[in-house]
């Protein structure tokens, strides 16, 4: 799963060398720019500026006049003096990354890899190459810088929002047709767009930020998230919670009509759908009844349930959840992620939840 928005230019200011030294960066998260107030005129002034090709070459021939800072210590405030561009001491640059060149290096130091901006590679093997074997592993963010950016050497992720105002999140998600023949392959990605289309208008919505969520689901036969339907539930790969048994599981899985190996794992993980279990969906002849209306939507609806357990959320009675969550679970019965629940309601802070949830897994792929 990945956090994607537009790309648009802006200027996210915060303090870097000192309090009143200023950055500004662009939708990629390049450092365009360092800028100070000039306490000899109370004018703002560029100490530097920075210019990228795609994959991270710098622009060269302009902005030759361009103040690179250094700080006197004969001034409390900062003072900007003319140095050569090697006194710049502020070593971030492209995608934020550290700039390295020590001995002629010349290379962006990712936390897990070294990357170099003129052949637009890794040198170092991707850990996570067995994960992604259509992906080169030396591949530079999957050769789609314009439309995204590397998160630490690791994983794929696509630009935030460039005004904070919209986050969508995408899931690349593989199906598995474990049916037995009650549906085919085609029947299997229809109940599939059904649940992803679903999947917008239920946990798609504002969160507490007041932003708003857009879900997408890409179906790639590759991807670690798996969608998985069929007609017994399998718990042999259920990450245990406390105080759970795998023959406890297994009397559960025997009525459920859905499930969910591994809660909170939101970059690899798999999550099933008993065709069995769905209320009034199989004919006395043993047959899913696809072009029933109803049937479609709950099975739309209990994947659903099994997507928020994905970026997880838990039921109102889960030992694991806080007494607080559990209770503003609890007043709301028809909340889409409590226990044989037939609503579809997500509130707010589930939102926020998801995206927290997301972004902590996203910048913390261990090797």
């Amino acid at each position: 799963a990945a956090v994607r928005s537009p790309v648009r230019s802006r200027f996210c200011i915060f303090a870097s060398f000192v309090a009143r030294q200023k950055k500004a960066r662009g939708s990629e998260g390049n450092i365009r720019m360092n800028y100070a107030l000039d306490p000899t005129d109370n004018q703002v002034k560029i100490l530097n500026e920075d210019h990228y090709y795609p994959f991270g070459l710098k622009h060269t021939n302009y902005n030759s006049n361009v103040k690179n800072f250094q700080e006197d210590p004969g001034f409390s405030t900062l003072r900007i003096i003319q140095v050569p561009s090697e006194g710049n001491t502020y070593r971030y640059k492209y995608q934020e990354q550290e700039w390295q060149d020590e001995l002629g290096l010349n290379w962006y130091s990712f936390k897990w890899r070294n990357y170099d901006p003129s052949i637009g590679r890794f040198f170092n093997i991707d850990k996570l190459a067995q994960d992604y074997v259509y992906n080169s592993p030396y591949a530079f963010c999957e050769n789609k810088v314009v439309s995204g950016r590397e998160i630490e050497g690791l994983e794929y992720s696509t630009s935030t929002s460039s005004d904070g105002k919209t986050v969508t999140v995408t899931a690349k998600v593989s199906l598995v047709n474990k049916s037995n023949g009650i549906i085919s392959n085609k029947e299997m990605r229809m109940l599939a767009e059904d649940r992803a289309a679903n999947l917008n208008s239920t946990v798609g919505g504002k969160d507490l930020s007041g932003r708003q969520i857009v879900m997408k689901v890409e179906f790639d036969p590759k991807a670690t998230l798996i969608w998985e339907y069929n007609t017994a539930l399998d718990v042999s790969k259920t990450v245990l919670g406390p105080n759970e048994t795998l023959e406890q599981l297994q009397v559960v899985a025997s009525t459920a009509a859905g499930w969910t190996d591994d809660i909170g794992n939101t970059q690899k993980n798999r999550t099933q759908i008993n065709l069995n279990g769905i209320p009034d969906g199989m004919s006395e002849k043993g047959i899913f009844r696809m072009w029933n209306k109803t049937v479609r939507n709950e099975t739309a609806r209990t994947g659903n349930h099994e997507d928020g357990h994905n970026l997880g959320q838990r039921h109102q009675d889960d030992a694991l959840l806080s007494q607080e969550k559990a209770q503003i679970q609890l007043c709301d019965p028809d909340n889409l992620f409590n226990r044989q629940a037939e609503g579809s309601n997500v509130t707010p802070q589930q939102r926020t939840d998801i995206i927290n949830q997301i972004n902590s897994q996203q910048s913390n792929v261990k090797p």
